[in-house]
């Protein structure tokens, strides 16, 4: 009997079938929308009117009538840690130079990258965003976190002290190294 069948079964596919749903998405003024109950930001959603949702069992993608993909993470039920889009946030940054300290994103950023940024001259502020864009170009967040005052002062700034005369440079020489530290134990 078991012979008897096999004439009628199928043979299995090549390639893995693609498990989803499809969903279409709305999103509040924030380009934000709900998903497993948590908000989702997508930076491009405004320059698209409809946008759909494809949502497998651990990820999901937020994809424009044209097929373009804006947004693939984790789904958030999960409780990976996502990456941020600091190219998309950055851009959006560029045109609202303003609200750089009332965005979502800015406690996110390492402590000196925040501290570059949080000038009062809107001018020099555009002027710092537009040079972290080009280091993104090159380097990761961390990275550039990490060699901050090399990179800054490589990537050609005329202005690089601070507002407050503070040297970049010699900024984390104020600090106590970890040897300094262990010596008055």
């Amino acid at each position: 009997m078991v012979y008897e069948e096999k004439s009628y079964l199928l043979v299995f596919p090549d390639q893995p079938y693609s498990v989803f749903k499809e969903a279409a998405v709305k999103f509040n003024k924030y380009n934000e929308f709900l998903l497993d109950d948590y908000l989702i930001h997508v930076p491009k959603a405004k320059n698209h009117v409809h946008l759909r949702c494809l949502k497998e069992w651990n990820r999901f993608k937020v994809i424009s009538h044209e097929g373009e993909t804006l947004l693939e993470d984790y789904r958030p039920y999960r409780k990976k840690r996502r990456l941020l889009p600091w190219n998309d946030i950055l851009k959006g940054w560029l045109e609202k130079t303003r609200s750089i300290h009332d965005s979502r994103y800015f406690p996110y950023f390492p402590g000196r990258i925040s501290e570059y940024l949080s000038v009062p001259s809107i001018e020099l502020r555009r002027r710092r965003v537009n040079e972290l864009l080009n280091l993104l170009v090159q380097y990761d967040i961390q990275k550039i976190h990490d060699d901050f005052y090399h990179l800054i002062l490589q990537e050609g700034q005329e202005d690089a002290r601070h507002p407050y005369e503070i040297n970049w440079i010699e900024y984390d020489a104020l600090q106590p190294s970890v040897k300094e530290g262990k010596a008055h134990e």
